[in-house]
């Protein structure tokens, strides 16, 4: 959506991630905090080649499972942070030509 729409904003932007996220159960052992606790970071510009997107919760494991978790990660008291990130380049490095050529020859 960031790489192809132009005049797109990030508000935009970030309320398509949040309905996505609403698949995740708000229980404690997936997820705490309700939809205002994702932390949610976008990563673009127009005209660039690469788009990112970084998506951080957190969540409040069974028990022994929280002790190797908060070992093992981020932690923030008895809940754990997780987080997950991707960078996709907007355009293969082979594909010649702007998008408005293209646009024009297929338009």
């Amino acid at each position: 959506m960031l790489a192809t729409a132009e005049g797109s904003d990030e508000r935009a932007a970030k309320e398509f991630v949040l309905r996505r996220l609403q698949a995740v159960p708000e229980v404690s052992i997936f997820h705490v905090g309700g939809r205002d606790d994702w932390d949610i970071t976008l990563d673009y510009a127009q005209g660039a080649q690469t788009v990112s997107v970084s998506v951080e919760g957190r969540l409040r494991p069974l028990p022994l499972l929280g002790i190797s978790a908060r070992a093992l990660g981020r932690s923030e008291g008895n809940l754990v942070v997780v987080d997950v990130s991707v960078t996709e380049r907007v355009r293969p490095a082979w594909l010649g030509g702007s998008y408005a050529e293209w646009q024009s020859m297929w338009g």
